[in-house]
């Protein structure tokens, strides 16, 4: 997850600002986290039909489970 020394001596990031190096330590997080996707939230009421329309994303069981449940009013 972190910067080879290669790309660190390319990039000049020892000569970088901090707000900048943290700027790209972020960007790389995100890659890592999100194996280089970009996220994009829904709201709950979009995700049925989202998944009919062969929507591609994924989402826990567990949460599709919690939300019919709180659909069909099951506390």
């Amino acid at each position: 997850m972190g910067f080879s020394q290669t790309e660190i001596e390319k990039d000049k990031m020892l000569d970088l600002s901090p707000e900048e190096l943290q700027k790209r330590v972020r960007e790389r997080m995100g890659m890592s986290l999100n194996n280089g996707h970009k996220q994009k939230v829904v709201p709950m009421k979009e995700v049925e039909s989202m998944i009919e329309q062969g929507g591609n994303m994924s989402v826990p069981r567990y949460i599709l489970d919690a939300v019919e449940q709180v659909e069909a009013g099951v506390p």
